[in-house]
């Protein structure tokens, strides 16, 4: 398989995860909020581990579709290594424009990766907080065979 297919292949899984886990996030918050209007703590705190366990699984589900495509680790890395280029691009352009409408769904692909930074920014700065996540897609160079 060649580089670029490998990279096409992995940003549209991740996207297609990220789309799912949006979709399933938010059907859990309609029907919490459907259940009981008022927000209370230990329902934010139950939707993030939700969305923490959800993406884990989506994470291994990406990978391992990834080795049934008989992707090497060298080709998941360089692919991957492109991902977290995309991800600082999609920093970049969100510290510029905003929050907007366009950077919400250019930030789909990288979605997975974001409970990474919610659970750091309880301990360290933002600024920080945003780096493991933007490196966290080099995780599935792992699921490449040798």
């Amino acid at each position: 398989m060649r580089k670029d297919e490998v990279f096409r292949r992995l940003i549209l899984l991740a996207a297609a995860a990220g789309l799912l886990l949006r979709i399933i996030a938010y059907q859990v918050v309609w029907l919490l909020v459907q259940q009981n209007p008022q927000l209370e703590q230990e329902m934010l705190v139950w939707i993030y581990g939700m969305r923490i366990f959800v993406s884990i699984v989506l994470f291994f589900a990406v990978g391992l579709l990834m080795r049934q495509m008989r992707c090497t680790r060298k080709q998941l890395f360089l692919a991957t290594g492109k991902l977290m280029g995309y991800g600082l691009a999609v920093l970049v352009l969100e510290q510029a424009l905003g929050a907007s409408a366009l950077t919400y769904w250019v930030y789909l692909p990288l979605e997975l990766f974001s409970w990474i930074q919610l659970l750091l920014n309880q301990v360290v700065p933002a600024a920080v907080a945003v780096l493991p996540s933007v490196a966290a897609p080099l995780l599935w160079s792992l699921f490449g065979k040798k």
